[in-house]
């Protein structure tokens, strides 16, 4: 099969920016799952085939980096290709061209298959014919990175429920909502979001309808934040995110 990057033009609009009249971050995160979807689903390796065995595509890692992000009524093509897979993971690239041709965000990802009803991973070997890749180039060197694990606070924390809005079609709080939430908290309320630079985010479990949430999120280093999102049943971790703004 031949096999070569996969583009998705998108218009910015009214409904897609934050108050700078920039894409909101979490916008940016729906284009790229928009695109890859939309790739997957043209190999039949997507929501119709793999429903009927109850599995589903997840995301578990982003790295992104960003030059600039796109403004209100710019025209951008979101250019996705997969990398080869080893046992339970597929990478997945991407770039973000502006009208003038440049390149102005870049990321990285990593993509598991997971049973809707086991939640266990799957082998990708089994659909080895449906996964196709192309390794010419990469957007970002090296995989999506490990994000340590975020030391939570003594003091009791502010928690959240996870709304209806929230879930997503399989029942499970959309990753996008992730950053949404983060950049709502007390933690962001007065930081420039136009000024981030590089954003990292693991998937660590899922959180569903109900669920009670909370945010820490602590500075690392001078304009580097690691943020957690805990469920407040078990301290389980369902998120970590990395923000890194620009001097």
């Amino acid at each position: 099969m031949e096999y070569k990057p996969f583009e998705h033009k998108f218009r910015i609009t009214s409904y897609d920016i934050d108050c700078d009249m920039n894409l909101a971050v979490n916008t940016l995160f729906c284009y790229l799952q928009e695109t890859a979807l939309t790739q997957v689903n043209l190999l039949d390796i997507g929501w119709d085939y793999l429903g009927q065995f109850n599995l589903f595509w997840v995301l578990s890692k982003m790295y992104i980096k960003i030059e600039r992000m796109p403004k209100w009524d710019e025209e951008i093509i979101v250019r996705t290709w997969a990398r080869r897979h080893d046992v339970f993971t597929q990478p997945r690239e991407f770039e973000i061209i502006d009208g003038s041709g440049q390149t102005i965000i870049r990321a990285t990802s990593s993509w598991i298959i997971l049973d809707g009803v086991t939640g266990k991973f799957q082998r990708l070997d089994r659909f080895e014919e449906r996964l196709p890749y192309w390794e010419e180039r990469v957007a970002i060197e090296g995989a999506a990175p490990k994000i340590r694990k975020t030391d939570l606070p003594t003091e009791p924390m502010v928690y959240s429920k996870v709304l209806h809005s929230d879930l997503d079609r399989n029942h499970h709080v959309n990753n996008t909502k992730y950053l949404q939430w983060l950049f709502d908290s007390s933690g962001f309320e007065h930081k420039d979001i136009s000024r981030i630079a590089e954003l990292t985010v693991n998937y660590v479990s899922q959180a569903r309808l109900g669920d009670e949430y909370a945010i820490h999120t602590h500075e690392t280093e001078p304009g580097v934040f690691n943020s957690a999102i805990v469920a407040k049943e078990g301290a389980r971790e369902i998120c970590r995110i990395e923000t890194k703004f620009r001097g």
